[in-house]
């Protein structure tokens, strides 16, 4: 379900035929694990976490604007009741390296977001004039606390931790040993399986997240012959990890919207609707109906 950007307008699109259909039962934000999240079509910010199986929203959660932020990041609990987000503000000298940020934790039913100053360290996104935490983890804990640990320095043997107690809203602060994450050999890709012959393209496309996968899939197939960055397409991909959208802004397939199964390898074209310009801001959020 792509959004028109400025127009402030949503519609449905039917990857097989092209077909677009204006009404919908909300506006999809984003997804996360099993939850979408969601904001109903009378509300005018915030979201809400829904639950597709039992067809119920779960969690409210207050608007946290993105376009603040140098770098924002956020997690859904397993129940769908609470959001933890990790905020980096725009800095007035942008810069690499150690920088300071927010720890965040949203609870359903509670109007007082949980902010916690942490630092991180962070790197330059190719392209894309943001930044990217490096050596940081953001978890949900069996314990009901929700967690943020930084290393502090590159080759730092430990990592700064934060923690949430969520039905209190205590914050402690210590330190525990840093553990090298395994090399990645990309038979996940931001938390969706991966087939065998995409995973090779994968490790150009790691600051994409899960919509790299779209433009692997199209370098896979020879439909892109040189490797994009962010300000030069929008890329959407399926919860599942299965399904692709793809929308270049500039060059011989900028008038077009291009949907692909990464499992058939089996892809559809169609023109853009009237009313979206070449380089028009867009984000695909990935709405599957029976």
């Amino acid at each position: 379900m792509p959004g028109l950007g400025d127009l402030g307008d949503w519609f449905c699109l039917d990857a097989t035929s092209g077909n677009t259909i204006k009404e919908v039962p909300f506006i999809p934000l984003d997804v996360d694990g099993s939850f979408w999240l969601v904001r109903k079509t009378a509300e005018q910010s915030g979201a809400w976490s829904y639950n597709l199986a039992k067809e119920e929203f779960i969690g409210h959660f207050d608007n946290v604007d993105e376009s603040q932020f140098l770098h924002s990041q956020s997690l859904l609990s397993a129940d769908g009741r609470n959001r933890a987000w990790i905020l980096i503000p725009k800095p007035d000298n942008w810069h690499e390296g150690a920088i300071a940020g927010t720890f965040r934790l949203q609870r359903h039913g509670n109007t007082e977001d949980i902010r916690v100053p942490v630092m991180m360290l962070t790197k330059a996104i190719r392209g894309s004039g943001r930044l990217m935490p490096v050596g940081t983890h953001l978890d949900f804990t069996k314990e009901g606390t929700a967690e943020f640990s930084a290393r502090q320095k590159v080759k730092g043997s430990k990592e700064r931790l934060w923690t949430i107690d969520i039905a209190s809203g205590k914050v402690s602060e210590g330190e525990r040993p840093y553990v090298e994450p395994k090399e990645d050999d990309f038979a996940l890709f931001d938390g969706v399986p991966t087939p065998n012959y995409l995973r090779r393209y994968l490790k150009d496309f790691r600051h994409f997240g899960r919509s790299g996968l779209a433009p692997a899939f199209l370098m896979h197939l020879g439909i892109l012959r040189k490797q994009p960055e962010f300000p030069d397409c929008t890329a959407g991909v399926s919860r599942d990890g299965r399904h692709i959208l793809y929308k270049a802004k500039e060059g011989p397939l900028a008038d077009v919207f291009i949907y692909g199964d990464l499992h058939t390898k089996q892809t559809v074209r169609w023109p853009c609707p009237t009313g979206i310009k070449r380089g028009d801001s867009l984000e695909f959020v990935w709405v599957e109906t029976p």
